[in-house]
Formats: structure tokens, sequence, C-alpha cells
């Protein structure tokens, strides 16, 4: 009986230890199964979570750039110097681009006479068109001279924006202790502080007003000349193109110079005629005191002849 008993307890520690191990074989086995399911799927969600979180940080900074450059306070200016043979077209082109961009001209002035004329523009026009416009003026004439700038006036502006808002919370502060004040010392007082803030708000504004004018409304000035022969443009950069170039530029020279030297007789024919009237008059003058001269002088002296010249004269 007693080896029946110990052979059962053997048997069940036996079929313990045996389950045991298969046990934790079995837990071994399952659990990098079960922690790699985890990992994998924590290196995936961190890998969205990285790849998103770099996106969003991308548009993030687009959104920046944008706003910086959308806030930023930049007074856009350009200069163009130009000719035409044609001056009523390229005048009439600036103009219909102006209108175009939705701008207007705020200064204009023609000069001259018809061959020669010149003009100079002021036009302004919305800063989102300034490029366009910029480019489009010298579509109907020559651009000898192009030129653009900005200037970022964005710390000025903010800083003026700022000042004023802190003048004008010491303004309502003054207006509430005027309400209050009593004695007449204080009103004046107060009144005299009301004042000064009041020109210095004023004054503030009138500056941010006239930044908003600068920066909403870009400046184009133009200079536009009347020519007959457009300036040479060369196309290449060699001996020959130069030669050529310098062949032209001497020959308009020539042409300029004879041109130049006809009218210059035609328009001064009034004066050359009194120049020869002058001369004419002079001349005749020396010539009648010469003839006077000559008159009123003895006629020159002989010496009389000696007998012995005489003598052999006869001889």
């Amino acid at each position: 009986m007693k080896k029946n008993v110990s052979f059962l307890l053997c048997a069940g520690l036996l079929a313990a230890l045996m389950t045991g191990c298969g046990g934790s074989g079995n837990g071994a086995s399952a659990a990098p199964a079960a922690s790699e399911g985890p990992s994998d799927a924590a290196e995936q969600n961190g890998y969205e979570m990285i790849t998103d979180a770099g996106i969003a940080e991308s548009e993030q900074g687009a959104e920046i750039s944008e706003s910086v450059y959308d806030g930023s306070k930049l007074i856009l200016r350009g200069s163009i110097t130009a000719e035409a043979t044609d001056f009523e077209a390229a005048v009439a082109g600036i103009e219909q681009q102006v209108g175009k961009a939705g701008g207007y001209i705020e200064e204009s002035s023609v000069n001259g006479s018809t061959g020669s004329r010149w003009a100079r523009f002021t036009l302004r026009v919305p800063r989102e068109q300034f490029e366009t416009t910029f480019q489009a003026v010298g579509d109907n004439c020559h651009v000898i001279e192009r030129s653009r700038s900005s200037e970022n006036v964005s710390a000025d502006y903010y800083d003026s924006e700022a000042r004023k808002t802190a003048l004008e919370t010491k303004r309502d502060r003054l207006l509430a202790l005027l309400e209050k004040a009593d004695k007449m010392e204080d009103i004046i007082a107060l009144e005299t502080a009301l004042s000064e803030v009041q020109y210095e708000i004023e004054s503030l504004s009138g500056t941010l007003r006239n930044y908003d004018r600068l920066i909403s409304f870009s400046t184009i000035e133009v200079y536009l000349e009347e020519v007959r022969d457009l300036s040479l443009v060369q196309q290449e950069d060699s001996f020959f193109s130069d030669l050529k170039t310098a062949a032209v530029s001497g020959t308009r020279g020539l042409v300029s110079f004879v041109q130049g030297v006809i009218l210059a007789v035609v328009y001064g024919w009034w004066f050359y005629l009194v120049l020869v009237v002058i001369a004419l008059i002079v001349f005749r003058r020396i010539r009648r005191r010469r003839k006077e001269t000559s008159a009123q002088m003895p006629p020159p002296y002989s010496p009389p002849k000696r007998e012995s010249d005489t003598s052999d004269d006869t001889e």
C-alpha cells in the first residue's frame, strides 16, 4: 500500500514537472510573439507620428513664411527710362497698362515739340500688380534702363502702431482723470497733457496712413523720350558686333551734326545777316579813310639832279 501511494506521488510530481516545463516553454515562445506585435505597432505608429509631425511642422513653417511675407511692410519702387519713335502710342500704352492693373497716374508732364518731346510719369499700382506692370510698361516703347528697389518698414510701422496704442491708452486715462478733477490747476494740467498726447496720436496716425498708402500702392517712375532712331542694342559680344555698332553710331552722329549745323544757321539767319551788314559797313569806312589819308599826303620827295648827272645825260 505504501508502495502504491509513493508511486502515485512520484507520478503526480513528474506530471506536474512536465506540465510546468511545457507551460514555461510555451510562455517563452509566446512572449516574444506578443512582444513583437506591440513593438512593431509602436515603431509603425512612431514612424507615422514622426512623419505627421514633420509634415505638420513643414506646413507650419510654410504658413509662417507666408505670414511673414504677407505681414511684412514693403514699399516697392521702380524706375524706367525709355524712348519711342511713336510718342502718342507709347503714352497711350502706359496709360492702358496702369488702368489694366487697377492703378492711377499720380503725376504726369509732357514737354517739347513734335519730334523732340519727353514725358515724366509717376504711376501708382497695387502691390500685387507691381511685377506685371513693371514688365509691361516697356511693351510699347524701347527700354534703355530699368531699376527697382524695396524698403522694409515693418519695424518702424509696428513701432509707430505700438506707440499710438500706448498713447491712446494714456489719453483714455487722462480723460478719466479729467472727469474726476475738481481743481482748476489740475484741469488745466490735464488738458495740456491731453493736447500733447492727441497731437502725437495724430502725427503717428498720419505716419501710418502714409505707410499704408505707399505699401498698398507701389510707385513706378517713367521717363519717356521721343526719338527718330532708337538706340542700338548690341546683340552679341564680339568685335564685328562692336564694329557694326560703332559704324552705325558714327554715321548717325555725322548726320546729326550736319543737321544741327544747318538748323543752327537757319535759326540764326538774322544774326548772321546783321554780322554781314556790320562787316560791310566797317569795310567801307576803312576803305574811305584810306582814300582820304592818301589824298591829304604830299607827293613823295624826289631829290634834285646833279650837274654831273645832267652832263652825262646830254653826252
